[in-house]
């Protein structure tokens, strides 16, 4: 069986999505790549049919943000023949995402028994403004108070069982029409519920300073941005919760990765993460990355 890497694309250039495809052919990965191009983007669609991946066109239907559909439609795709031979499959979003290493000998040494494999964000609701603050609006202040203690996890990566994934990405859809907000670009809101309260039993959360994704938002670009960040309410909402002592830093829940003389990023410990999600957002790390990226590219990735 093969794992199948999916990921949807909507109003970009190939060169956009370039440090994506050209970092993946570099990692070895050898499995299964679809990615759903939304509305029409012919030079798209022929750039990715270059690299032999397998491709879909389809149309926003502005039922929900394309961040959203993307789920439903992953969902109805992962049903049919193209994904016979597919048993693990990891979604990833596409322009900020990169690999340093095949991400498909991590998940298989790491899934266990589990059918969803999660990243965590390394901060707290509570402590993480464009989270928390979108939780409650959108659900309200009894649901934002149930998860003001955990731990936020980004939906921009999101690995699992074939079968674990289509039954949360359908979840995902109706928890989308009970927010506030079902068009919004609130994806994570839908998905951080239906894994708390629906299949956290099913689902492994890999805590952020372990060598599966770091999510640079979080991580890296928030508390070396904004280092002295530390209290009071910058929005009408959790202004009780906003109260915060401390740094950002010092309200992490891991340590800060790092970046090594290979200019791979790592954990704490020094091991290479294999996905890096969000690697523009911290300007000092961006340029390293995208050259060793593209020193010594591999080889096109088979689509059989």
């Amino acid at each position: 069986m093969k794992t199948a890497i999916i990921a949807a694309a909507s109003g970009y250039s190939p060169e956009d999505v370039k440090p994506w495809t050209e970092s993946l052919k570099k990692s070895s990965f050898n499995g299964k790549v679809f990615v759903i191009v939304y509305d029409e983007n012919a030079e798209l669609m022929d750039y990715f049919k270059e690299q032999d991946f397998y491709v879909l066109k389809t149309t926003s239907r502005n039922l929900y943000n394309v961040a959203t559909q993307r789920f439903e439609d992953y969902a109805k795709l992962l049903k049919t023949e193209t994904f016979n031979d597919v048993d693990l499959v990891i979604h990833t979003d596409i322009r900020d995402v990169i690999f340093q290493k095949n991400p498909d000998t991590w998940l298989r040494n790491n899934i266990e028994d589990y059918h969803i494999l999660a990243s965590a964000e390394g901060v707290t609701y509570k402590h993480e403004d464009w989270n928390g603050d979108g939780l409650q609006k959108q659900f309200g202040k009894e649901v934002y108070d149930k998860l003001a203690n955990t731990e936020t996890l980004c939906s921009g990566i999101i690995a699992g069982t074939k079968e674990g994934l289509i039954s949360l990405f359908e979840t995902l859809l109706e928890i989308a029409w009970y927010s506030a907000e079902p068009w919004g670009f609130i994806d994570q809101h839908f998905y951080n519920l239906a894994i708390r309260l629906s299949y956290d039993k099913v689902t492994k959360i890999v805590p952020a300073d372990s060598s599966w994704c770091l999510n640079c938002g979080t991580m890296i670009a928030i508390p070396m941005n904004s280092p002295e960040w530390s209290s009071g309410p910058r929005t009408p909402y959790n202004s009780y919760e906003r109260l915060r002592k401390g740094t950002y830093i010092e309200n992490m829940l891991v340590s800060l990765p790092i970046i090594n003389e290979s200019n791979l990023v790592c954990t704490p410990t020094g091991e290479v993460y294999p996905i890096v999600h969000q690697y523009d957002r911290y300007i000092p790390w961006k340029e390293k990355i995208l050259n060793n990226i593209y020193e010594n590219s591999g080889n096109h990735i088979g689509a059989a």
